[in-house]
């Protein structure tokens, strides 16, 4: 529990930098200076989900903050592996330069239930609403801290975050000097290097510049047993004729600039590229080739003024894909897809105190997104997004206090380009108006100086993605039938209610923290990708069958235990464990007509490994440093391409 002494001392460096601590909003503009806070609190801290700084523990939502020294000594050379080794977190490898990353189950190909943030910037790919971590646009070295949040927190944290946040927070310039280069050699020929230099003058402007990339050629021995995709024995792998790569690699840049305009306004600039090839596991359980180049460009701006610390912010991001699917009896002949999808979003906030108990904030966003539909090409899907969202701290007293938070976004979606005929689609079909509103409640008692817990509840939402509502678009002929297959602008928003209760407890004598966290949720309306046959419209010669519709109701229940500490003075440990059950009600009847239900595409129950471990050891002095993890996961259920389609 936070002493009556350390409480003023916080109120004191909120009310000395607002323009820094206060002023920081779901818009992301992270320009807290982490190492100076850090010292007061002697532990990581975070602004991102009320604005103010805190720890990790005293966060009204289940979060987990993984320091800079934490990542350098997993020895890990991507995110996802990072975070393999923390509770709640479901994180598949497809492939080397391909990961799949799900928070508390439901990991699919391509998963499309997180949020994930590079300084409040969204990095996910909105047509499908996936993140391709191969392609974050920043080096490990540059992190300053990752903060997990479990759970639905799209009220707190922006758009989107369904199952929980991934937020990656960098140095920053104006007041972190980092430079260093970094090289390293693995099996699977690996090559990687990296490098981040910054530049400062007097705290005025920082400028901090990074890049990296690496090659690798995996699957490359000709006596390996069993390939991805179902061959064997063969150094060329192949998938019914159509190559697949087998040696990823990926480039990134990025630019980082701060500026001080006076002292109570700061701006910034970022802009970052990155270009990626890998073979990715898709939503229907093939592997495909991609070919990936992303940019993006963002500017803000963040004043202290008489109505409080106000926050502007806008962003573009731009994907341009292609994506070889390979040959069988669904795309015949259709087996690249070109993909270039935009989305531009503008945010604003203002966070102003009442009182000395009471912190308030007030933010409104717009989002325009567009996609071209593929393979069948000349038409796109798009959506504008309008969001409100309000959130209130109130610190009731030293020990206990409670926020609130809550959103509501208005999708208006369109299409433009040409339709197949007799499909019983048109684009005044797509001209529809959808609402989601989201919420967050948390109560945060401090019931000791070494006992605190959270009461959470929380509604998040998984609006469909451009794909979901019809950017998919497919065709072919079977038995001269044509067969269209196709999103559907009718797919709702999947709609998630989580209730938790987290208990964190210190050992202090032994310097060793413990927590235990138990969830129950419940998901309507879920969206994932339907198995095929799942028919909308049909006729004697023609049939529209949808890829992607709302698919019935989930309830997830389980508990993550987590154990950290030291030893004597050059020993650390920690060691975590999850245990998730769920449960799953399929659609089978109604409209449309749905057959073959029972693939895994639409089983989440099967595809969720129940229990997980994790334990790990370091132990560093005189300049070295030697660390050991170890990770368990009990079985699952999980997709593989085979020669002749689809296996399990």
């Amino acid at each position: 529990m936070p002493s009556s002494g350390h409480r003023l001392l916080l109120e004191r460096i909120v009310l000395s930098v607002a323009t820094l601590l206060a002023g920081l909003s779901q818009s992301g503009a992270e320009t807290l200076n982490y190492s100076v806070i850090e010292e007061t609190f002697g532990e990581p801290v975070t602004v991102s989900a009320t604005g103010t700084p805190q720890r990790a523990g005293d966060v009204p939502v289940d979060m987990e903050i993984i320091t800079s020294d934490e990542i350098r000594r997993s020895g890990a050379v991507n995110v996802p592996d990072i975070l393999s080794h923390f509770a709640g977190l479901d994180v598949r490898r497809n492939s080397l330069g391909s990961a799949d990353v799900a928070i508390r189950g439901y990991n699919t190909g391509q998963s499309p239930r997180i949020l994930v943030l590079v300084n409040g910037r969204q990095v996910y790919l909105d047509h499908y609403g996936f993140t391709d971590w191969n392609a974050l646009p920043v080096q490990l070295t540059e992190i300053k801290q990752i903060e997990l949040v479990r759970g639905p927190n799209s009220a707190l944290f922006g758009f989107n975050a369904a199952s929980g946040v991934i937020n990656i927070v960098t140095v920053n310039p104006l007041y972190d000097d980092v430079t260093i280069g970094e090289a390293r050699i693995g099996t699977q020929s690996y090559n990687e290097a990296s490098g981040v230099a910054t530049l400062q003058k007097n705290g005025d402007y920082g400028l901090r510049l990074s890049t990296g990339g690496y090659t690798a050629h995996e699957f490359h021995s000709a006596y390996n047993s069993l390939d991805p995709l179902g061959n064997f024995g063969s150094t060329n792998y192949v998938y019914n004729e159509i190559p697949l790569a087998t040696n990823p690699r990926n480039g990134r840049v990025n630019a980082d600039f701060r500026q001080k305009l006076t002292p109570d306004i700061e701006a910034g600039l970022e802009a970052s590229a990155t270009t990626d090839s890998d073979l990715t596991l898709n939503p229907f359980g093939y592997y495909n080739r991609g070919q990936t180049r992303t940019n993006s460009f963002k500017g803000y701006m963040m004043a202290d003024t008489d109505l409080g610390q106000v926050t502007a912010t806008a962003y573009s991001n731009f994907l341009q894909s292609y994506s070889e699917l390979p040959y069988n009896g669904l795309s015949a002949g259709l087996s690249v897809l070109p993909i270039k999808q935009r989305v531009t979003v503008v945010q604003t906030s203002d966070q102003f105190r009442v009182g000395m108990d009471h912190t308030v904030r007030v933010s409104g966003e717009y989002r325009h997104n567009s996609v071209n539909t593929v393979p069948i090409q000349g038409a796109d899907v798009n959506y504008d997004v309008y969001a409100a969202s309000g959130m209130w701290n109130w610190q009731i007293s030293e020990t206990l206090a409670w926020t609130n938070a809550a959103r509501v976004d208005v999708l208006t979606l369109g299409r433009s380009g040409p339709l197949l005929g007799n499909l019983g689609l048109t684009n005044a079909d797509f001209n529809r108006t959808l609402n989601a509103e989201t919420w967050n409640s948390g109560l945060v008692w401090w019931a000791s100086d070494t006992d605190r817990l959270l009461l959470s509840a929380a509604r998040g939402t998984q609006l469909p993605s451009l794909y979901d509502f019809g950017g998919i678009y497919a065709a072919y002929t079977v038995s001269g039938v044509l067969i269209v297959q196709s999103g559907i602008p009718t797919v709702k928003p999947a709609i998630t209610d989580n209730y938790e209760a987290a208990l964190t407890h210190q050992l202090k004598g032994i310097a060793t923290e413990l927590k235990a966290a138990l969830f129950y949720q419940v998901t309507h309306d879920s969206l994932n990708a339907a198995p095929t046959r799942t028919f909308i419209y049909s006729t004697a010669t023609s049939k529209l069958q949808t890829l992607f519709l709302n698919n019935g109701q989930s309830t997830a229940s389980g508990m993550e235990l987590s154990a950290k500490g030291k030893l004597a003075e050059s020993w650390r440990w920690n060691a975590n464990y999850s245990f998730i059950d769920i449960g799953y009600d399929p659609i089978t009847t109604g409209n449309p007509t749905v057959v073959g239900r029972s693939g895994l595409a639409a089983n989440f129950a099967t595809g969720t490994p129940t229990n997980k471990v994790n334990m790990g050891i370091g132990y560093a002095k005189h300049g070295w440093e030697t660390d050991l993890t170890v990770r368990y996961n009990s079985p699952f259920t999980g997709q593989r391409a085979t020669g002749n389609g689809l296996g399990y």
